[in-house]
């Protein structure tokens, strides 16, 4: 063999190798990032095994708080409920009838280019709760942000949710009716 050939079968061995190492970093790191998706999706929530959760977040009191819904949700046909405490105690569900559940709901979302603030409204007993889940990505890092609000005539009360928060309000965006003042 000329030595010309040997140096290229040498470099092409040696670029095979690195090129072996660098697809086996690769897999690795896609796992990893797999794994941490999963661990995401498997946020705490109240909602029952029979139904879908739309957004879930665990508060930094250690409560949980679900939008929960019936998995055939549409327009026409389902429920929505929003559940607040901990597993095996849930201190409110609203509504607690099923029936014609999402209009007792009013959406609102507020959009610009690296901007969503999604905000799911109601009144129970008296007392309104904003349930709200932001995303700023103009911020450097983006900053995401979810709090329930709840104001009981002239106090106010915000529970803070830590991250990271499952699911989006925005799969009611066509279900609930819209806030017209927002």
């Amino acid at each position: 063999m000329s030595k010309t050939l040997f140096l290229r079968i040498g470099f092409g061995l040696s670029l095979l190798a690195i090129l072996s190492v660098f697809c086996a970093l690769k897999t690795g790191n896609a796992a990893a990032q797999k794994q941490i998706k999963t661990t995401a999706v498997k946020s705490k929530s109240l909602c029952q095994a029979s139904e879908q959760t739309i957004w879930t977040c665990t508060t930094t009191k250690n409560k949980i708080a679900s939008v929960c819904a019936s998995k055939d949700l549409a327009e026409d046909k389902g429920y929505v409920q929003y559940r607040f405490g901990s597993a095996g105690k849930i201190e409110l569900e609203y509504p607690k009838a099923r029936a014609d559940s999402a209009q007792k709901f009013k959406y609102s979302r507020y959009t610009r280019p690296l901007v969503t603030m999604l905000t799911l409204e109601f009144e129970n007993e008296g007392v309104v709760y904003e349930i709200h889940d932001d995303d700023n990505s103009e911020e450097k890092p983006p900053i995401r942000a979810a709090s329930i609000d709840v104001t009981d005539g002239a106090k106010e009360t915000s529970v803070v949710c830590k991250q990271p928060v499952s699911g989006s309000l925005m799969k009611l965006e066509t279900i609930v009716p819209r806030n017209e003042e927002n």
